[in-house]
């Protein structure tokens, strides 16, 4: 299953950025860093994949980060036709 979910910053989160204040680890800091409001949750676990959903957790509890909405991103479709050996004729 994948999470599409999107997260931006909040101001609370700019404002952590800016005075860097130690309140998050090393791993929330990089975390609240890359949450932009395009990429969503699969694709920041690549990104910074120690202790993700805990971080996350974290970050969205503390109202550092608000959910934003979901991803579009698809998984691209098989081709759903049959080969013309396959196909039979119906009367």
């Amino acid at each position: 299953m994948t999470d599409q979910r999107i997260f931006a910053k909040t101001p609370k989160g700019t404002q952590e950025l800016a005075s860097r204040s130690s309140a998050l680890t090393l791993t929330q800091r990089r975390l609240l860093i890359l949450v932009d409001g395009v990429r969503d949750a699969d694709e920041l676990a690549t990104l910074v994949p120690a202790d993700f959903a805990a971080s996350l957790r974290v970050l969205e509890d503390g109202g550092y980060i608000v959910l934003a909405g979901a991803s579009g991103r698809t998984v691209p479709a098989r081709s759903m036709s049959i080969p013309e050996s396959q196909m039979t004729t119906v009367h």
